[in-house]
């Protein structure tokens, strides 16, 4: 029972989940990590954001069995797909606010067929799609930052 709780606090990034907005709130909850993360360096933000994409998806497949599929307070989705979106990314304050705002904009409307990504059954529906919408946005930001 320990092992579900410590999972599901993970999941949920502990109170996060609960509050209202929870992907917003959990995407806010990242930003101050990419920060951290960003300071290790590209190739170390990178493994980062890889490893924990894989104990999340392993979090995901463990506990599943006891959720409904992509349950609202499980946020850690938003947390990877954050993570996705400032990868090779210079983090400032201006791109950790546009990159929120893109983030945020296409993991809400999940345009050019994320909403079918995230229809794939178990741990792969959760995450893919905001790693999706966190490419999608890591796209973007990378243009305004070499050309905006």
């Amino acid at each position: 029972m320990k092992a579900n709780k410590l999972v599901l606090n993970f999941l949920t990034l502990g109170f996060i989940g609960y509050l209202p907005a929870p992907g917003t709130m959990a995407t806010l909850f990242t930003l101050p990590f990419i920060y951290l993360f960003y300071l290790t360096g590209s190739i170390n933000y990178f493994i980062i954001t890889l490893c924990l994409t894989l104990l999340a998806y392993l979090s995901i497949n463990f506990i599943n069995k006891f959720l409904k599929h992509d349950p609202a307070e499980v946020v850690i989705d938003e947390f990877i797909g954050c993570l996705f979106t400032f990868i090779a990314i210079k983090v400032t304050l201006k791109t950790l606010l546009l990159g929120f705002i893109l983030f945020r904009i296409f993991d809400i409307t999940k345009p050019f067929g994320i909403k079918r990504i995230e229809k794939l059954p178990g741990a792969a529906g959760i995450l893919l799609d905001d790693i999706a919408a966190g490419l999608l946005s890591n796209i973007l930001l990378q243009l305004y930052v070499r050309y905006g």
